[in-house]
């Protein structure tokens, strides 16, 4: 399934992402719920955001595609990944189920993934990253000898018969290296080898392997580097000791208003009382109503971050320190 041209947006990657982390290897259930807020995080509300969906609703229910053959003769499937999609603008909810057919596959896709690391495959910035994540994991721990032939990636990344990207230079410079970087963000690292036949890249060999360090029992660890999958697990749960409302906030940072890891670690790690989690949560509620006309921002996460930091005193600077000081009388 996940190696056959499928060619998603971001808001059709997110949709199957989220359906998937609702899927339980033990349950019978192939149905789940999701809310509009977490496909489009930025807040968008209205005809604009609706009309997106309905358009990743569309794109979404139809049939896959998929070749296979022996000795010359192919054999070529179509089968729709979900059985049923539904919009509903007044619950704001997309429900729906899973192809029955495609159970088997779907449960062991599901399986390999925690929620955890479904949220922060959430964070990738493009469609084509999260796409490739899920090409290269269905590979991960089988012996890589088989060269992936260029022509084949570009058709799942994209879709059968298309231009887009053709030409390997800009392939990968648009494509591999930002997806790589992001890969490495989460705790995984890529090695390509490419293959030619004269000066044309024919295939290409990827070997994925963990950057999972020994972690700590202590929550302080280095600020700006950004956690493994594993670590932010264990990392929410040290926020659960502390507040229960803080691995909400911690999640709702990262993949909500798009802070990096490491950013939203130190956000939470300097609210440790009610007072703090209520300045913080305020100017959440006054940053998304500043997104419904983001003319004047530039990026959200920076945004965010700055606004934050104008209410919490942790973040006063040396320099506003010294200067109050320097203002007081003798």
């Amino acid at each position: 399934m996940i190696r056959s041209p499928l060619a998603l947006s971001n808001v059709e990657a997110r949709i199957f992402a989220l359906a998937l982390g609702c899927l339980h290897q033990k349950q019978d259930s192939l149905e789940f719920t999701i809310h509009f807020q977490d496909i489009t995080p930025s807040g968008r509300r209205g005809g604009s955001a609706y009309a997106e969906l309905m358009e990743a609703q569309t794109k979404l229910t139809q049939p896959l595609m998929m070749t296979r053959g022996k000795s010359g003769r192919r054999q070529r499937d179509a089968i729709s990944m979900f059985a049923i999609l539904s919009l509903n603008e007044g619950s704001r909810q997309i429900t729906g189920q899973f192809n029955p057919l495609l159970r088997e596959h779907l449960l062991n896709l599901a399986g390999r993934f925690t929620t955890v690391e479904l949220q922060s495959l959430l964070s990738f910035k493009s469609a084509h990253t999260q796409r490739l994540f899920w090409i290269l994991r269905s590979y991960h721990n089988q012996t890589w000898e088989e060269p992936l032939a260029f022509e084949t990636l570009r058709e799942w990344l994209f879709g059968e018969d298309s231009e887009q990207y053709r030409n390997w230079t800009d392939f990968n410079r648009y494509v591999l290296k930002p997806a790589m970087a992001e890969f490495l963000e989460i705790g995984w690292q890529v090695e390509m080898r490419v293959q030619k036949q004269g000066r044309r890249v024919e295939a290409l060999i990827f070997k994925m392997t963990s950057t999972l360090e020994p972690d700590t029992d202590s929550a302080v660890r280095p600020a700006k580097r950004t956690l493994t999958l594993t670590e932010i697990a264990r990392y929410r749960e040290e926020l659960a000791a502390i507040y229960t409302e803080l691995p909400a906030l911690y999640d709702r940072l990262r993949l909500d208003f798009e802070l990096k890891e490491y950013q939203a670690r130190e956000v939470v790690s300097n609210v440790r009382d009610m007072t703090a989690y209520t300045l913080v949560t305020k100017v959440l509620y006054d940053v998304r109503i500043a997104l419904v006309n983001p003319n004047n921002i530039k990026s959200v996460a920076a945004y965010t971050l700055s606004q934050i930091k104008s209410v919490l005193p942790v973040y006063q600077t040396l320099a506003e320190m010294v200067g109050s000081t320097e203002s007081k009388p003798a």
